[in-house]
């Protein structure tokens, strides 16, 4: 009789038949090399998926033939996929390294993983980690196939990171872009340099896609990148209460730690690319020029440069030109960003500072006369 969580599961001796130990290459079968492994490990408890439990008690005879004490064993329902197939790769990342790539949180990953197939009697579904110890039992956990969700996983981990202390937040941060760019002054060759990117940032592979896959030019991508990690670290140091104050407009909206460089990347590149979509939404209409012009106007004018004051100016203009706040506020922000959504536009204006916002307003104004 073998342990099933709760419930026994018992096997007739003659259903095993005369089963196969050694290949016919010399090399052990799994079962044998399974029983010798563990048994060597003095391994006593066995968790693991019920797909094993038909090999459970022809290793148990093994342990018996051996002289070894058997461990106990439990056997869980499969995780599979939202497609009900047994989860593989092309469901989600299969190794803990990958989701630490990813930008996921170890404790959010555990909680998580805990929540498959078992639950508690009220749905709790944040633990705290001694609290989870306490609370989890092999016994609650269900008879049927728990599904994978990788989006249940991002939002949770989103909702991890917002519970974040700032301060903490802002040093993981920190912490990773430090390790990002001194990684990347290891490569020797831009050949290397593409590769190790590829494989590292998956948003490269659409760089890839657009630019073409030649060494030259994603070396050159690569350069960039690094230029605006070195931007980032001289502003880790010299200017920190900035760079919290970037953390403070991201955190609500980010659901991984790769997300930061996503949200955030336009306060470090002076030069970003303008998304075509944002161009020819906010920016292609007769009034943006003239609108813009007679926002820098009154930018360089207001005192004091806050939220208040910018969001005042920005309103009131709206009245004169009798445009909606929207017509006002989209060409600003993409102007700004480069992108039609983010932080909030004045909190954001006020962290770039008067003089950046000036400047960024006349490199659009320059585009758009050059088109």
């Amino acid at each position: 009789q073998i342990p099933y969580l709760s419930r026994r599961e018992s096997f007739a001796n003659k259903m095993m038949g005369d089963f196969i130990i050694l290949k016919s290459n010399k090399t052990p079968a799994f079962n044998f090399a399974n029983v010798i492994d563990d048994a060597l490990m003095r391994i006593t408890c066995v968790i693991r998926g019920d797909d094993h439990l038909s090999n459970t008690p022809r290793q148990i005879l093994l342990y018996k033939a051996l002289s070894f004490e058997n461990p106990q064993y439990a056997h869980i329902p499969m995780i599979l996929g939202r497609d009900g197939a047994k989860l593989s790769k092309r469901h989600a990342a299969t190794s803990v390294s990958s989701y630490r790539e990813k930008g996921y949180l170890p404790w959010a990953l555990v909680n998580y993983l805990a929540l498959l197939g078992w639950s508690t009697a009220d749905s709790q579904q944040f633990f705290e980690k001694e609290e989870l110890i306490e609370k989890f039992s092999l016994e609650k956990i269900g008879k049927s196939a728990a599904i994978f969700d990788s989006q249940k996983l991002e939002w949770m981990n989103g909702e991890y990171i917002r519970r974040m202390n700032r301060r903490d937040l802002t040093d993981k941060w920190r912490r990773d872009v430090e390790y990002e760019y001194a990684a990347a002054q290891k490569l020797s060759t831009p050949v290397t340099l593409t590769k190790t990117a590829l494989l590292k940032e998956e948003r490269r592979v659409n760089m890839v896609k657009e630019f073409g896959s030649t060494s030259n030019r994603m070396a050159e991508i690569i350069r960039v990148e690094q230029e605006k990690r070195a931007n980032m670290l001289r502003q880790f140091r010299d200017k920190p209460n900035k760079m919290a104050e970037i953390i403070r407009l991201v955190q609500p909206r980010i659901k991984t730690f790769l997300d930061i460089r996503e949200e955030a990347d336009f306060f470090f590149d002076e030069s970003f690319n303008y998304d075509s979509a944002a161009v020819d939404k906010r920016l292609k209409k007769d009034y943006v020029p003239s609108l813009l012009k007679e926002i820098r106007k009154r930018v360089e004018q207001l005192s004091p440069f806050r939220e208040e004051t910018l969001e005042d100016m920005a309103r009131n203009l709206s009245k004169d030109f009798s445009l909606t706040t929207g017509q006002v506020f989209h060409p600003l922000r993409v102007s700004l960003t480069g992108k039609m959504k983010g932080p909030g536009l004045f909190e954001l204006a006020v962290v770039l500072g008067k003089k950046e916002v000036l400047r960024r307003i006349d490199r659009t104004l320059e585009m758009l006369e050059n088109a």
